[in-house]
């Protein structure tokens, strides 16, 4: 029967509407110096570093990181060219001047 296949893709699709899969966060600006990652990201105001998670794996001989925004940024301020945020290679457990690649889109400021 089908019934079962079209129950359980319907429970996935309510599951992920309730908890939605992350999205990789838009970033205004990215720069690495073989130290140090920095991102602009948008922000209301309550934006920091404990709101996103980061994923770093290797590829080859450089490093993809990826950011995803886990706390929604309720404030109500305004910042036009959104907020930086830095990780040392250190946090990111990287070695110094290892290459790194953002896999986040980047998008304009508003």
């Amino acid at each position: 029967m089908i019934r079962r296949p079209v129950l359980a893709a319907a429970a996935f699709l309510s599951l992920t509407a309730m908890n939605p899969l992350p999205q990789l966060e838009p970033v205004h600006a990215v720069q690495a110096d073989g130290e140090r990652l920095e991102v602009r990201v948008r922000s209301n105001g309550c934006t920091d570093k404990s709101s996103f998670s980061v994923d770093v794996r290797r590829d080859g001989p450089e490093a993809v990181v990826a950011l995803h925004r886990v706390r929604r940024d309720l404030c109500r301020a305004y910042f036009r060219n959104g907020v930086p945020l830095a990780w040392s290679y250190d946090e990111l457990g990287l070695r110094e001047g290892t290459p790194v690649r953002l896999a986040n889109p980047i998008a304009p400021a508003r």
